[in-house]
């Protein structure tokens, strides 16, 4: 199989969105309690407040995300837009990239010193994760263990062609003794 040129991974996922959403919508309400509530400046609806502001701006983060976050790998190396869409360039001798597979699978890259992690349900993850496989550009542990997936993966598909052609074989044995 032949590598894209490039792969794009995004955070364009319903989850950041939503999530942003409902983050927003929570801290209005906070806030909007907080103000029209009878004991409005009071130390607990001072922090109701607080709350609120806190739960919008991780709202915005959220959504920021959905719309920014996204990365670029192709031969010429990587182009990283953090949530606030700021683009920055990294060529493959600045690039660590780890995968962590499992039921939270996540892409782990270290850009020059700055950790980036994408989700397996990000966008295009499964490309993402070919690309690097195809074009060796994960560290040697995670090639290690992708090496290592692939022949327990190759070992027992042969077992179980070996187990099938042998329950062929006693199920022909079977049919030449005839039935009294």
């Amino acid at each position: 199989m032949v590598s894209p040129a490039k792969v794009t991974i995004t955070e364009r996922v319903r989850m950041n969105a939503i999530a942003g959403i409902i983050f927003v919508i929570i801290g209005d309400a906070l806030i909007l309690y907080s103000f029209l509530s009878d004991g409005a400046g009071n130390m607990a609806a001072t922090i109701t407040g607080v709350c609120g502001a806190a739960a919008i701006f991780f709202g915005m983060y959220y959504m920021l995300c959905y719309m920014n976050k996204r990365l670029t790998v192709s031969q010429d190396g990587v182009v990283y837009s953090n949530w606030m869409g700021r683009h920055t360039h990294y060529s493959w001798d600045q690039v660590i990239c780890e995968h962590r597979p499992g039921r939270n699978a996540k892409f782990l890259f270290n850009l020059n010193g700055h950790k980036v992690s994408f989700y397996g349900y990000s966008v295009n993850a499964l490309k993402m994760h070919e690309y690097l496989v195809e074009n060796e550009r994960y560290d040697n542990d995670t090639l290690r263990a992708e090496r290592q997936a692939r022949e327990e993966e190759a070992e027992r598909e042969r077992q179980m062609q070996r187990k099938a052609q042998a329950d062929a074989s006693d199920w022909d044995d079977d049919d030449d003794e005839g039935w009294d």
